[in-house]
């Protein structure tokens, strides 16, 4: 059961099975928690839509570093991480992620 004067406080915190995270405009939007096999899939599927692979090491790394990312985190890192890692040359990895992270404040 949820608390109004709870919910009020909560910037990114999961309860009963939903990940709460502010919006723009401050209101708070509830997001679901993904199960393990669900991220690891959502983290393929993302990088086939960006044109990349990943292989089954960084998938699980990923997964592992990032675990209350939701879909919508790992779309939007997965679109900043190649465009970073394609104007650099470089191959996607654990610290590419990392950096591009920080930019979307992802933890």
């Amino acid at each position: 059961m949820l608390v109004a004067g709870l919910i009020a406080y909560l910037s990114s915190d999961a309860i009963d099975g939903w990940l709460y995270q502010r919006s723009r405009d401050g209101v708070l939007l509830p997001w679901p928690v993904l199960r393990i096999r669900h991220v690891e899939r959502l983290w393929r599927l993302q990088a086939e839509q960006c044109g990349t692979s990943l292989s089954g090491e960084l998938v699980n790394a990923l997964t592992a570093t990032y675990p209350k990312a939701s879909g919508r985190d790992i779309k939007e890192l997965m679109k900043l991480a190649t465009r970073y890692a394609k104007a650099k040359q470089i191959a996607l990895s654990e610290d590419v992620f990392g950096l591009c992270a920080q930019f979307r404040a992802i933890d």
